[in-house]
């Protein structure tokens, strides 16, 4: 009984260490839709995703969605953060800059 107590919680202490929060990225390409079009009841649970993945994006993110300074790229549905410039928008991926600029921002409800 003990030895089989003991396997049970070594293979549940295995699959803790291997389990890992959601990145950024994973949360917002699974809930890009409810980010384009938020409403009061839907976006609440994206919100605490984004906050309980611990990713250093996440309150940049949040503060660009705020402030209007969020895009979508027609072709794949990539996110981007907004920064006005002289040429229109400097884009930031969830990972690097690009140079392409999204149809229009995109504003929280």
């Amino acid at each position: 009984m003990l030895r089989a107590l003991m396997i049970a919680l070594t293979l549940c202490l295995a699959l803790a260490s291997t389990a890992r929060a959601e990145t950024l990225a994973e949360i917002v390409a699974s809930n890009s839709d409810a980010i384009r079009k938020p409403s009061r009841q839907s976006i609440g649970p994206v919100i605490d995703a984004l906050v309980a993945s611990g990713d250093p994006m996440a309150a940049p993110f949040l503060q660009a969605w705020e402030g209007k300074a969020l895009g979508q790229r027609k072709s794949d549905g990539a996110f981007f953060l907004l920064a006005a410039d002289a040429e229109g928008f400097a884009l930031t991926a969830l990972d690097a800059a690009l140079p392409e600029r999204p149809r229009r921002p995109i504003s929280p409800s």
